[in-house]
């Protein structure tokens, strides 16, 4: 993503906001053509790289950029290059990128998050003219991340990673094709105004059709939802932390003694109370607001056609990438797959079918029966998953039960939301308390987490998820806390309430988007904590144009 891009997306999300119902129009225009842009530059680009098309004339360029990403397996992120073969000629990587800014070691090229400063590239780069296939040697070990092998308009993701200690060798060939460019292809350019013509004419004509539909302003839904101001902020709050935890996370699987390490730790388990908390915001919300069988089953297809479209637009731009055939790709999308963070998508789709029959339970069954069912399937299991896990650090789950995604403790953690507040209702419990168990929770993840990792070797994440002991008591502490605090929050300005509940509208917008948004800002080198910044902005920013354009802010409201 261009730099340029990013502005423009930013500049025009803060008109947007502008609380001035006159320029709606002006807003409905901008947001089209900023959208336009954004499908028509990449949009392009993946056209043309579906077509194949060929470099030639200058020489075909060779690029090897660290993604500072790791499968769920490695201990580290780093990348190492031992070798480059051009055709039968071998080369030292030294030698063949004599430009690198990257650390040497003998021979070799490499790049680690914890050496990372102002001279440290992400990427190498050169470009050669002749030759008919190119192989670059990784380092392979448990420490190796994932990179992006790039060559001409090919990219292929490479994992690095093996469970040995010792360093091995992990050839990735390609072939060059320095052929012509064939004279029935687009140019890049024409292909991406090609695009963002019909994107305009598109957008304009959804637009156009949907502004005579009655809209509503941010303001005008708050009040007609039966919506607290605390569920608003700590949605916004959580989701602030989760586009965190995806962006930043990859440093903390190298586990050291150095002060990098430790601001890792500390980063990772202050944001896991915020997944729990999603969880009990959408059981809470869906289970005390009872509706008709109907509306539930339209809630499930509704989320269901969200999750195949944002899967489908992952699958594509991971084949784009050339990470996998398109149709292991596309096998992905029934099992919740499709993209780390959208299993909560499909998870929602299960618990919104179910939600018929928790609705007649909760009607019919005592609260201490429904409290038995939560222990039984998460709390038991969640604290002897614990206890084994503090004695040995790789013992097995206790916590999957259920089919596929989604499981008897999942749907335990839908229910809890709803429990919790039922009972904190009926005691008055004072704020501080709440608080402390924040800070008990917390304090759990980051001890625990620390031992363990010390045990192994390697960043231990284990006690990050939700269900596990340390999350669930973190987000249960959060979730009360904020709910205790609503009096206050109610007392705040009309304006600010207004802002919070619109904004809080698009954050699963957010979650959808943001995992793209991070994948794309990573290819320009915008990492670490600016990355992560950037990454919420940017992602707020592209769901608050979305919502200027009707029907089209349906897959980000």
């Amino acid at each position: 993503m261009d730099r340029i891009i990013i502005i423009t997306i930013i500049a025009a999300a803060l008109i947007c906001l502008l609380p001035i119902q006159k320029l709606q129009t002006l807003k409905t225009v901008l947001a089209v053509l900023v959208a336009s842009a954004v499908v028509g530059v990449f949009g392009g680009q993946v056209i043309d790289h579906f077509l194949m098309r060929s470099e030639s004339g200058n020489g075909i360029p060779v690029e090897i950029v660290s993604t500072g990403e790791s499968n769920a397996l490695a201990q580290g992120s780093e990348i190492w290059i031992q070798e480059v073969r051009l055709d039968d000629q071998s080369y030292r990587p030294v030698d063949f990128f004599p430009n690198a800014q990257w650390l040497r070691d003998d021979n070799a090229l490499g790049w680690r998050s914890y050496n990372r400063s102002e001279t440290l590239s992400d990427r190498v780069g050169t470009t050669i003219s002749g030759g008919t296939d190119i192989t670059i040697v990784f380092r392979s070990n448990r420490w190796a991340g994932i990179a992006d092998l790039i060559v001409g308009s090919e990219v292929k993701s490479v994992d690095c990673y093996t469970a040995s200690e010792t360093n091995g060798e992990l050839p990735v060939s390609v072939h060059l094709n320095t052929g012509t460019i064939a004279e029935n292809r687009i140019a890049p350019t024409k292909t991406q105004w090609i695009v963002f013509s019909f994107a305009g004419i598109a957008f304009s004509l959804v637009a156009y059709f949907g502004a005579k539909k009655k809209r509503s302003t941010a303001g005008v839904d708050a009040q007609n939802r039966s919506h607290s101001v605390w569920i608003d902020l700590l949605k916004i709050i959580s989701i602030v932390f989760i586009v965190i935890i995806h962006r930043a996370g990859s440093f903390y699987w190298q586990f050291g003694d150095s002060l990098s390490w430790y601001n890792q730790l500390f980063t990772e388990s202050l944001s896991r109370f915020a997944l729990p908390c999603f969880m009990f915001i959408s059981g809470y919300l869906a289970i005390s607001r009872e509706s008709s069988d109907r509306r539930a089953f339209q809630k499930a297809l509704r989320m269901c056609v969200l999750y195949l479209l944002w899967s489908l637009l992952y699958v594509v731009f991971e084949y784009y990438l050339g990470s996998a055939r398109l149709k292991d790709l596309l096998l992905t999308i029934p099992f919740g797959r499709s993209q780390v963070h959208l299993w909560y998508a499909y998870e929602l789709v299960a618990f919104y079918l179910v939600l018929p029959f928790i609705w007649k339970v909760r009607q019919s069954v005592p609260r201490k029966y429904l409290w038995g069912f939560v222990g039984v399937t998460l709390i038991l299991p969640s604290v002897v998953d614990t206890i084994l896990r503090l004695i040995n650090p790789t013992a097995g789950n206790m916590l999957v039960v259920g089919w596929s995604q989604f499981g008897l403790n999942e749907l335990s953690l839908f229910l809890l939301g709803w429990l919790i507040i039922d009972f904190s209702e009926k005691k008055q419990v004072p704020p501080y308390l709440y608080f402390l168990g924040a800070c008990i929770g917390f304090a759990c993840t980051v001890l625990m987490s620390y031992f363990s990792s010390k045990a192994t070797g390697g960043g231990y994440n284990e006690f990050f998820y939700q269900g596990r002991l340390p999350a669930t008591l973190f987000g249960i502490s959060v979730f009360l806390l904020f709910h205790s605090l609503e009096p206050a929050f109610q007392k705040l300005p009309m304006r600010v309430k207004a802002g919070l509940a619109g904004t809080s509208s698009i954050v699963m917008g957010v979650y959808f988007i943001h995992v793209l948004v991070i994948k794309m800002l990573a290819r320009i080198s915008i990492n670490g904590l600016s990355g992560a910044i950037f990454s919420v902005l940017l992602s707020f920013a592209i769901c608050i144009i979305a919502v200027q354009i009707p029907v089209i802010r349906k897959l980000v409201q």
